[in-house]
């Protein structure tokens, strides 16, 4: 997708270019007219949760959480690596064509992976500079520590 009609002009000179035709900027766009493109806003898309999987995870927890024990404690654990908010802007699609844009909720620059433990309402986070495996093995020191003599279980 291109951000912008003069992006959308200079592929449009290149592609002239390279099969050796001459086409001004008007030219371009009559063309791409011509052969049924527009240029508008695509639609944004939120994303959604498989309700399915979601009542397989709640039905998991329900079943642990009755079996367990006082010396076991449950976190449920994420990183969250927030990026850019995706933006739709305008483009040249063809017309008729509905096009769609899959966006995601965050600010950047953030990353957290952290846990969270209903019982004590315990929210133990790292900030790292990347979430991988070394910020989890940082998180789950932290877990083990506020949980000495535990059993613990990270969902």
């Amino acid at each position: 997708m291109f951000r912008s009609a003069a992006q959308w002009l200079r592929s449009g000179r290149i592609f002239f270019k390279e099969f050796l035709l001459d086409h001004s900027d008007s030219g371009c766009l009559k063309l791409r007219a011509r052969l049924g493109f527009e240029y508008r806003k695509p639609k944004s898309l939120r994303r959604v949760a498989a309700a399915e999987q979601q009542a397989e995870f709640i039905d998991m927890c329900e079943r642990l959480l009755k079996r367990m024990r006082a010396d076991e404690s449950v976190y449920f654990a994420e990183p969250v690596h927030a990026e850019y908010q995706t933006k739709p802007t305008y483009g040249w699609v063809k017309a008729g064509c509905s096009l769609a844009l899959t966006t995601t909720e965050g600010r950047g620059g953030v990353n957290i992976h952290g846990a969270f433990n209903l019982e004590p309402f315990d929210a133990p986070f790292v900030e790292p500079t990347t979430a991988d495996g070394t910020s989890a093995a940082h998180l789950l020191a932290k877990i083990e520590a506020r949980n000495p003599n535990k059993m613990i279980h990270v969902l």
